[in-house]
């Protein structure tokens, strides 16, 4: 059964931004289709590119995609807390911090793909384990609710989001 759209009840405005980027009612298809998608668009960065960054303080290419590995993970944690009902509060995370913790000149393509590849796998399994009234579970991350249907959402949208800036900002 499909997840259905968030309503926006389901989180706070903030994540529009990347939920609006989903056009989908059915968020594992979705999820299915733009692994395809974005599968080839990683895969057709010329290697020189793949270590730039277009301004200081930026992040790389490949700094890029590990953020939104690093982002997918945390949001799939969190929506499993939610759909088994846990309801405990969840810290937030802080991406800087995250990204300081690592060396992106040492950063291998090829494992940071596979590592790609093999979370949205993951994140794809889970949602399809997740039954029609769980979508609606909520529960609090950051100081704010969400729904699990909307952070399922919103790690879909958060990579869309990531994208664009790559093809925009990083390949001419």
């Amino acid at each position: 059964m499909a997840s259905g759209f968030p309503k926006p009840s389901e989180t706070n405005e903030y994540y529009w931004k990347y939920i609006s980027l989903v056009d989908s009612d059915d968020i594992v298809t979705a999820l299915e289709e733009q692994s395809q998608k974005l599968g080839r668009f990683y895969q057709a960065i010329p290697e020189g590119k793949r270590g730039y960054a277009y301004a200081d303080g930026k992040w790389s290419i490949m700094g890029s995609i590990l953020h939104v590995i690093d982002a997918e993970r945390i949001f799939a944690y969190r929506l499993l807390r939610f759909a088994r009902g846990d309801n405990a509060a969840l810290p937030g995370f802080d991406q800087d911090a995250y990204m300081a913790d690592i060396n992106e000149g040492a950063l291998d393509w090829n494992r940071l793909f596979d590592e790609w590849r093999s979370t949205r796998a993951a994140t794809i399994s889970l949602l399809k384990s997740i039954r029609p009234d769980q979508w609606d579970r909520r529960g609090t991350a950051s100081g704010l609710e969400h729904t699990v249907r909307a952070l399922a959402y919103m790690l879909a949208g958060h990579e869309l989001h990531h994208y664009k800036i790559i093809e925009e900002r990083y390949l001419d």
